[in-house]
């Protein structure tokens, strides 16, 4: 696998292995895959499987699905609002497929966004904020790149990037470092004949 090129389809088929809870209305005991075995299911009670699995029995009416602590409008505005003013770092509070769990929810669960206190427009509002971030992190990043000097060791604090930002930016990313690599061999091979002379 090239991991310089992921496409945004392979980053959402390895979100799809982020574990979420569902609420089953069936009885069954463990269902056994490669991944792992998750169960026992029974009404009504909380149990947690991979987003796939959720995705397919949400599908199938099996379940509910309860959506991530992240996922609610006011925490989604919250980091937004860190996002912005922590230039720095990104917030920990998100997932690395934040995104991707977000759109596969949006996308396969909508119902589940419509519950009590919530309107329909508010999957609109939570698509708008999770945009927002993604674009306020992308250009964080951005930024963050911009700044490495080249006389400069080409370290950046990449801890709580998100996979859909690291996909955006990895070949640019790779080609400037490999840039800036050549130019600070250039540099040292100066310094080294400047002192030979």
């Amino acid at each position: 696998m090239n991991y310089k090129n992921l496409t945004p389809q392979e980053n959402e088929y390895f979100a799809e292995n982020e574990l979420i809870q569902i609420i089953p209305n069936f009885k069954e005991d463990q269902f056994q895959f490669i991944s792992g075995t998750f169960g026992p299911f029974r009404p009504a009670k909380p149990v947690t499987v991979p987003l796939w699995l959720a995705i397919y029995l949400k599908s199938r009416n099996k379940c509910s699905i309860q959506l991530p602590k992240w996922l609610d409008y006011s925490c989604l505005l919250t980091i937004k609002s860190i996002e912005k003013e922590i230039v720095a770092e990104f917030s920990p509070d998100l997932p690395y497929y934040y995104y991707e769990i977000a759109t596969l929810l949006f996308n396969n669960c909508s119902d589940e966004f419509s519950g009590v206190g919530q309107q329909s427009s508010n999957l609109q509002k939570l698509k708008s904020v999770i945009e927002d971030i993604y674009e306020v992190r992308k250009e964080k990043l951005l930024k963050s790149i911009r700044s490495v000097k080249a006389e400069d060791t080409p370290i950046m604090n990449l801890s709580s990037i998100g996979a859909v930002e690291l996909n955006q930016v990895r070949p640019a990313f790779s080609s400037a470092y490999s840039i800036l690599y050549q130019m600070q061999n250039l540099m040292e091979q100066n310094a080294d004949e400047t002192q030979v002379v």
